[in-house]
């Protein structure tokens, strides 16, 4: 069978955050099956074509349509424009290619299997469409008066899907409810992970532990949030120490936002209780987990399944998360970790405290992830 993975988010060049690894893990199996994999994914050239462990990854650069901000109506809508404009080059790439795909598995958000003709066999992958990014509070800002629009080009991509997927019942029910598709076309599918890579360290510091965070760089994951709990930990817990793993979706986001980190965290950098590694690679990611004794996902978005928090709990740590969206389904509340209201800072500071003062509490949820 001939699979074809068109998403934007696929690694190396485009690999961080959850999709991409469930892209890279997806791929990989299938080829491990004997099917043919072509990506279609984001990339900084057009026409760059290169093979990877059996999989041929095609990269198409978004298009640039700073232009349109010139024109009074259709500048409102430059980046639902320009996703609709990436979705007809990748059709087009995608009916170019010598072997025609058995299946194409396409992201619902941005819409990028809009272009593709109804008779070709599509299923979209579920991940966290436009209209539950902004719903959420936190993220609202960062989407312009074309949100609308993508939120239109993403249902009416969804509904001539031959089929559907989502890692979570939360979910799959919040799309079928919005797009108003039977559940007999939808399948809860959690995102995989490689346990025999993120497995439990063989031993963790119960005096002095160390609580990571794995993310982007973004006040949507909740990091001012988890800043503001970390300085009141450096008071209450001196014995603790804090890893922040993470970069951003664009290099010059990440880079401000870690020197507003490193200038608030300045006194504790230097004195070795608070860590910003930047971005670490995912063959690396696992290492890291093994340094830690805690993990926090103090997420204010919509959040479909965390794959931080998979691989928090495979890597046999606690875990304080948000009860928000699917992470309540990967997170057993008081069994590897706790669930906590988001954007709540009162109740963060008093689960990791808990945590931090147990070490027997911390090896039991560490335990049962």
């Amino acid at each position: 069978m001939h699979i074809v993975l068109l998403n934007r988010w696929f690694p190396p060049e485009t690999g961080g955050g959850g999709v991409a690894a469930h892209n890279a893990f997806f791929a990989a199996a299938a080829v491990r099956m004997g099917h043919q994999v072509t990506v279609v994914a984001s990339g900084r050239q057009r026409g760059v074509v290169h093979m990877e462990n059996g999989i041929t990854v095609h990269r198409l650069p978004p298009p640039v349509l700073h232009k349109l901000r010139r024109l009074p109506l259709l500048g409102r809508f430059e980046r639902a424009l320009s996703m609709l404009v990436y979705s007809k080059r990748a059709t087009e790439l995608i009916d170019s290619l010598d072997s025609k795909p058995d299946l194409i598995e396409a992201a619902d958000i941005n819409a990028e299997a809009f272009a593709l003709s109804p008779s070709l066999p599509i299923a979209i992958r579920c991940h966290t469409p436009t209209f539950l990014l902004e719903d959420s509070g936190a993220a609202a800002a960062s989407f312009r008066s074309d949100a609308r629009l993508l939120i239109w080009a993403e249902r009416r991509t969804l509904r001539k899907a031959h089929a559907l997927s989502a890692p979570s019942h939360d979910l799959a029910q919040r799309i079928i409810d919005h797009a108003g598709i039977s559940a007999e076309h939808m399948a809860v599918i959690p995102n995989a992970l490689d346990t025999t890579r993120f497995t439990p360290a063989a031993a963790h510091q119960p005096d002095s532990p160390a609580v990571l965070w794995v993310g982007r760089l973004d006040p949507g994951k909740g990091l001012w949030v988890f800043a503001d709990v970390v300085e009141r930990l450096l008071i209450s817990a001196p014995d603790v120490r804090f890893i922040i793993v993470g970069g951003g979706r664009k290099l010059e986001d990440a880079s401000n936002t870690a020197d507003l980190m490193r200038a608030r965290f300045a006194d504790a950098i230097a004195a070795g209780r608070v860590e910003l590694r930047g971005f670490v690679p995912d063959e690396l990611l696992p290492a890291v987990y093994h340094e830690a004794d805690i993990a926090v996902v103090p997420s204010l978005i919509y959040e479909s399944f965390s794959y931080t928090c998979a691989q928090a709990m495979a890597s046999g740590l606690p875990v304080a998360a948000s009860r928000i969206g699917g992470i309540s389904e990967t997170l057993a509340d008081g069994e590897c970790g706790m669930l906590i209201p988001p954007d709540d800072r009162d109740a963060l500071t008093e689960a990791l405290l808990t945590l931090i003062r147990s070490p027997e509490l911390r090896r039991r949820m560490g335990r049962a992830g």
